[in-house]
């Protein structure tokens, strides 16, 4: 139900991705950001397989063969209007399994038509328990992470503190 209701964004969220990568290597001077696997920049939408974990993040910062983190990239073709950032909490929830598992964290890109936004996953536990409803297509109810804008961290920064991890 979930890949014929977003299908049509499949293209739209690849271009993100492209783009975060673009932007994100661009400042980075110690390590390189990589997609996860060919899914990541994948315009088709994914078939169930076995290779492919569900909310598998986009993107992996590495440096010297280690990965440093995972950053998911998400976003919506719109100006960010809200005084809230929204989280599909079902991806918060990979996040905190992944670090739960491979001690590593996540890292979450919102990508907006005005601006983009980043929220580290120690931001979005202070907000876990903010968590609306909403539907963004048709009647579809999911459930969202609500965290202020005013909690939003930028690329730059996001890039200064995987330059420094790559550091150690």
């Amino acid at each position: 139900m979930w890949k014929q209701l977003y299908g049509d964004t499949w293209t739209d969220g690849s271009r993100r991705v492209q783009n975060v990568i673009t932007a994100l290597n661009g400042k980075l001077r110690r390590c390189k950001v990589w997609p996860t696997s060919q899914y990541s920049l994948s315009t088709s939408i994914i078939q169930d397989r076995a290779d492919h974990e569900r909310h598998e993040p986009d993107l992996e910062a590495r440096a010297a063969g280690k990965v440093l983190c995972f950053i998911e990239v998400s976003g919506s073709n719109c100006n960010l209007r809200e005084e809230d950032i929204f989280v599909l909490k079902s991806k918060f929830d990979a996040a905190e399994f992944r670090y739960a598992e491979k001690k590593l964290q996540t890292f979450f890109v919102l990508a907006y038509l005005d601006q983009t936004v980043v929220l580290s996953i120690a931001i979005l536990r202070r907000y876990r328990e903010n968590v609306r409803v909403m539907c963004f297509r048709g009647d579809t109810r999911e459930n969202y992470v609500c965290v202020p804008q005013r909690e939003g961290l930028g690329l730059s920064l996001l890039a200064s503190v995987l330059d420094q991890a790559a550091s150690y």
